[in-house]
């Protein structure tokens, strides 16, 4: 686990991968006990097994289930994954019920999804680690915040004002 609580996620390089074994990845994944679905579009249809409805990810033939039950789409102005509930017997996300006309909803990684009989997760991958900026000391015409904290005052005529020297050991300073 990394600072944020969240699993370090592990890069492979190409060596790495066996050969003759596919990388699998996508924008996101559906793990449930008896499948798992690589999200690598932005609308993916979930429904019922059957005949004539085509669907990205069966989650059986249970009569409960609608043959185009719900939807995940990708919501570009949100930056956001959303669930659209399309079965009459909706859809159960972080303990909350989502009937059919419910509005899109908001997903986040590892939220529990419930539909009939089925159970599985939403899972996005972690967050890249943020990068560091390197601070400039001393670079440019203009001198740091620290360089500043160490130089005394100087008055308009450029000599050092003795009434108005910098606190060497204090951390603020209040203007009267």
């Amino acid at each position: 686990m990394d600072g944020d609580g969240e699993p370090e996620g592990e890069e492979l390089e190409p060596q790495d991968i066996p050969e003759g074994d596919e990388l699998r990845v996508g924008f996101a994944k559906l793990q449930g006990k008896d499948f798992e679905y690589f999200v690598q579009k932005y609308n993916v249809s979930l429904g019922r097994k059957s005949k004539s409805s085509n669907v990205d990810v069966v989650l059986g033939d249970n009569m409960n289930l609608s043959r185009h039950h719900a939807s995940i789409i990708y919501n570009f102005d949100k930056k956001r994954f959303e669930l659209v509930v399309h079965g009459k017997n909706g859809v159960t996300v972080r303990e909350q019920f989502l009937a059919p006309g419910h509005e899109p909803f908001g997903l986040h990684s590892q939220d529990l999804f419930r539909v009939g009989d089925v159970s599985f997760y939403f899972l996005l991958p972690p967050k890249p680690a943020k990068a560091k900026r390197p601070r400039k000391e001393g670079g440019g015409d203009h001198p740091s915040k620290k360089q500043r904290a160490q130089q005394p005052a100087q008055s308009e005529a450029g000599h050092q004002d003795k009434d108005t020297e910098t606190p060497k050991h204090s951390s603020r300073m209040s203007i009267v």
